[in-house]
């Protein structure tokens, strides 16, 4: 008991000031997209969801688009949007070294809505208010990396290793301390134990949010480490299988397109990059068909040499990189529709307030007092300790995972979540 309470203890001193960075700096990014949709004067409207392979189909037609208002661009990859219905076109100035990017992200793009058949430049953006960008993207290395590169994302991760070890400690600790106590008990004797039992009732609803936010850090740390390694090992190993040559007669991005849906009938292709003089080949990312268009889709490679004479080839990613999109979609993508942002808020300012308490609680450390006034029962249990504390735990880990499945799950979640703040708040009020 002793070492647990140690445990507990330190792990928390150690991360707390990192754990509420990344949870107060998440707050912002969780609303990014409606920020800059609101900043950026000149973006074109979002459309509608579309399907991977319908806008796939515009291909030619945004092609001939871009080559004709971009005539000094070189092509680099293209990737589908299925939120929006838009095709993404990664260039550079031809004779120029390109930007380091992945897939939409960085880099120069150029966006083709297949729906209006127009053009957008990224780089043209006109912000309302250019000190709000700024914000966003200084929230942005802070949130990931602490704005020092990878020496703050290790430092991060091990924060979050670090998190995860005080989340399950406290949890320990909170069945001998909770087990003659009722939920909401919150004695007022000393400052220590006011602190300490609301420490114990945010934290119990804060801790599936804070496990999930952790472990999909770690997740989506660890994927960012793998892909890298992962996409220069099936590039080696379609140099060694396929018969490359740089003088080889080019087919068309479309035609090339088709041979890999073709080689792939129950995927989708969700990138493709254009060959070049290191990998005289097409490279495709394909994916299984996501529960909803804004998940992330895990990318594995497959590659067809320029003129499109030999077969497709595939290499599936590791084994542990399958496990990765759940994680990814639980960070990102599992409050798409603003009344869960909302709820998501909610759960940001009760971790807040968990760590906040925690911080009391050490700060008051009197255990003369704590052992006097440990006989000040304010409210005898009734229920069951381990089946209310999983039930809490479960329903609120529920509310976060049921909306990556889409449709009907999103209303399961909502449904939940009503449940256990409507049993916090009687809880409370007793």
């Amino acid at each position: 008991m002793k070492i647990m309470i140690r445990l507990h203890r330190w792990t928390s001193v150690i991360c707390t000031v990192f754990l509420l960075l990344l949870i107060l700096t998440g707050l912002p990014l969780m609303f990014r997209q409606e920020i800059r949709s609101w900043n950026t004067i000149n973006l074109p409207a979002p459309s509608a969801p579309m399907a991977v392979n319908e806008i796939w189909s515009s291909l030619d037609e945004g092609l001939d688009a871009l080559q004709h208002n971009y005539p000094d661009k070189e092509l680099l990859s293209v990737t589908p949007d299925p939120s929006d219905g838009t095709l993404y076109f990664r260039v550079k100035n031809k004779n120029e070294r390109a930007a380091r990017a992945h897939m939409r992200m960085g880099g120069e793009q150029i966006m083709y809505d297949v729906r209006e058949h127009t053009l957008f430049d990224r780089t043209t953006r006109v912000y309302r208010y250019p000190a709000v960008e700024a914000f966003l993207h200084t929230m942005h290395n802070l949130h990931v990396s602490l704005g020092t590169g990878s020496t703050g994302r290790n430092i991060l991760i091990l924060m979050c290793f670090l998190s995860i070890v005080s989340l399950f400690s406290g949890l320990y600790l909170y069945f001998p301390m909770m087990k003659a106590f009722a939920f909401g008990t919150v004695r007022r004797r000393t400052k220590r134990l006011w602190w300490s039992d609301w420490h114990k009732i945010l934290s119990l609803v804060a801790a599936a949010w804070l496990f999930a936010l952790c472990m999909s850090g770690i997740a989506i740390d660890l994927y960012a480490r793998g892909s890298m390694q992962y996409d220069k090992t099936a590039a080696a190993q379609a140099k060694a299988a396929l018969v490359l040559q740089d003088s080889q007669a080019a087919i068309s991005p479309m035609a090339a397109l088709e041979k890999a849906q073709a080689f792939f009938p129950d995927r989708l292709v969700i990138s493709m990059d254009m060959p070049n003089k290191d990998l005289p080949a097409y490279t495709f990312s394909v994916a299984d068909v996501p529960a909803q268009p804004t998940n992330f889709m895990l990318g594995e490679k497959a590659f067809l040499a320029k003129d499109g004479a030999s077969s497709v080839a595939y290499y599936p990613a590791p084994a542990w990189m399958q496990f990765i999109p759940f994680w990814i979609n639980l960070h990102i993508h599992s409050h798409d529709l603003m009344i869960e942002k909302i709820l998501w808020v909610v759960l940001i300012l009760i971790s807040v307030g968990a760590v906040v308490t925690g911080i009391g609680v050490f700060i008051s450390r009197q255990k003369a007092q704590v052992m006097r006034a440990a006989k000040d029962v304010v409210q005898a249990r009734h229920a069951s300790l381990r089946r209310e504390t999983w039930l809490v735990v479960i329903g609120a880990m529920a509310f976060l995972v049921l909306p990556i499945y889409g449709g009907f799950w999103h209303v399961l979640a909502l449904l939940l979540a009503a449940a256990l703040f409507i049993w916090l708040w009687r809880s409370l009020r007793k």
